[in-house]
């Protein structure tokens, strides 16, 4: 899986694309996702955003970082973030 995963990374594609890793906690996405950023090295060919729910379990703050991340601007409210990231 590991090794198809930084494939995945590696290979051209649109900017747009997303990759989540869901799972049961304790089943080892976190370190799966380490693994694979320290084979690809220095010079990510994409953007990265992590969260960790265990840190921060608030989805409205999840919903306004992933929606500032994928828009490239500040949600000024808290109304449609769902929806707002949907559309990004």
């Amino acid at each position: 899986m590991r090794a198809e995963l930084v494939e995945w990374a590696r290979a051209t594609a649109t900017p747009n694309r997303v990759l989540s890793l869901v799972a049961v906690g304790g089943t080892g996405k976190t370190a799966l996702a380490e693994k694979v950023l320290r084979e690809l090295g220095d010079q990510l060919p994409f953007g990265l955003v992590v969260w960790s729910f265990y840190e921060n379990p608030h989805t409205e703050e999840f919903l306004r970082t992933a929606c500032e991340y994928f828009t490239g601007e500040t949600p000024t409210s808290a109304g449609g973030l769902l929806e707002r990231l949907q559309v990004a």
